[in-house]
């Protein structure tokens, strides 16, 4: 099975450089789609093949007990899909989109990102969509300071930051219940969707 984007750049920058050669004649570099958006003002990106759809977010449950990054839980052809606000995930500003401002229609819904993990689905509230881009394989490189990237995109009239699948891991509902008793994630989603049945 061909491994996705994100693990084969995850592959080339946690490894050493020991295949360089000076002087080596290189193949013709591979291009990859790549979904560009906006997290507190900073440019972030994800492949096209790991992203599923991008709504707008949706009436959402609010789940007591839970970090402040999991906004709460909205239903999406008939599963519970986990909300994280990106940002606050990231240790970057908080966006602005209260669950009662969003009720009332005060403010606009903010775009959600519906990723594919190993584990199933999870949404990223993010700031904007940008959009869909042809990235060749040199203009991504090794990744700067900046909290969740795995690499950086530096292209001629676009930089962002690639976005490193790993520090989502901790929403897999099969392991949410690690916070023990019943009122963890884990029981709280079953009951929010046994509800809705």
């Amino acid at each position: 099975m061909q491994r996705s984007f994100h693990s084969e750049t995850v592959h080339r920058h946690d490894a050493t450089d020991r295949n360089a050669a000076p002087g080596e004649a290189e193949e013709e570099s591979e291009q990859f789609a790549v979904l560009f958006f906006t997290v507190a003002g900073q440019n972030y990106a994800v492949a096209v093949d790991e992203a599923v759809e991008v709504m707008s977010q949706p009436a959402t449950t609010p789940l007591p007990g839970t970090p402040a990054e999991l906004l709460g839980i909205c239903f999406r052809r008939g599963r519970v899909l986990p909300l994280v606000d990106l940002a606050i995930k990231l240790g970057l500003p908080p966006q602005s989109h209260a669950l009662g401002e969003l009720a009332r229609g005060s403010i606009p819904r903010p775009p959600v990102l519906v990723i594919r993990m190993p584990y199933g689905e999870i949404g990223l509230v993010v700031e904007r969509i940008v959009r869909v881009v042809k990235v060749p394989e040199e203009a991504i490189q090794s990744p700067q300071r900046q909290p969740g990237a795995v690499a950086s995109i530096a292209m001629p009239n676009l930089m962002a930051h690639l976005l490193d699948l790993r520090v989502l891991e901790p929403y897999d509902p099969a392991e949410a219940s690690s916070s023990g008793g019943s009122g963890g994630p884990s029981e709280q989603l079953s009951r929010d969707a046994s509800g809705r049945e």
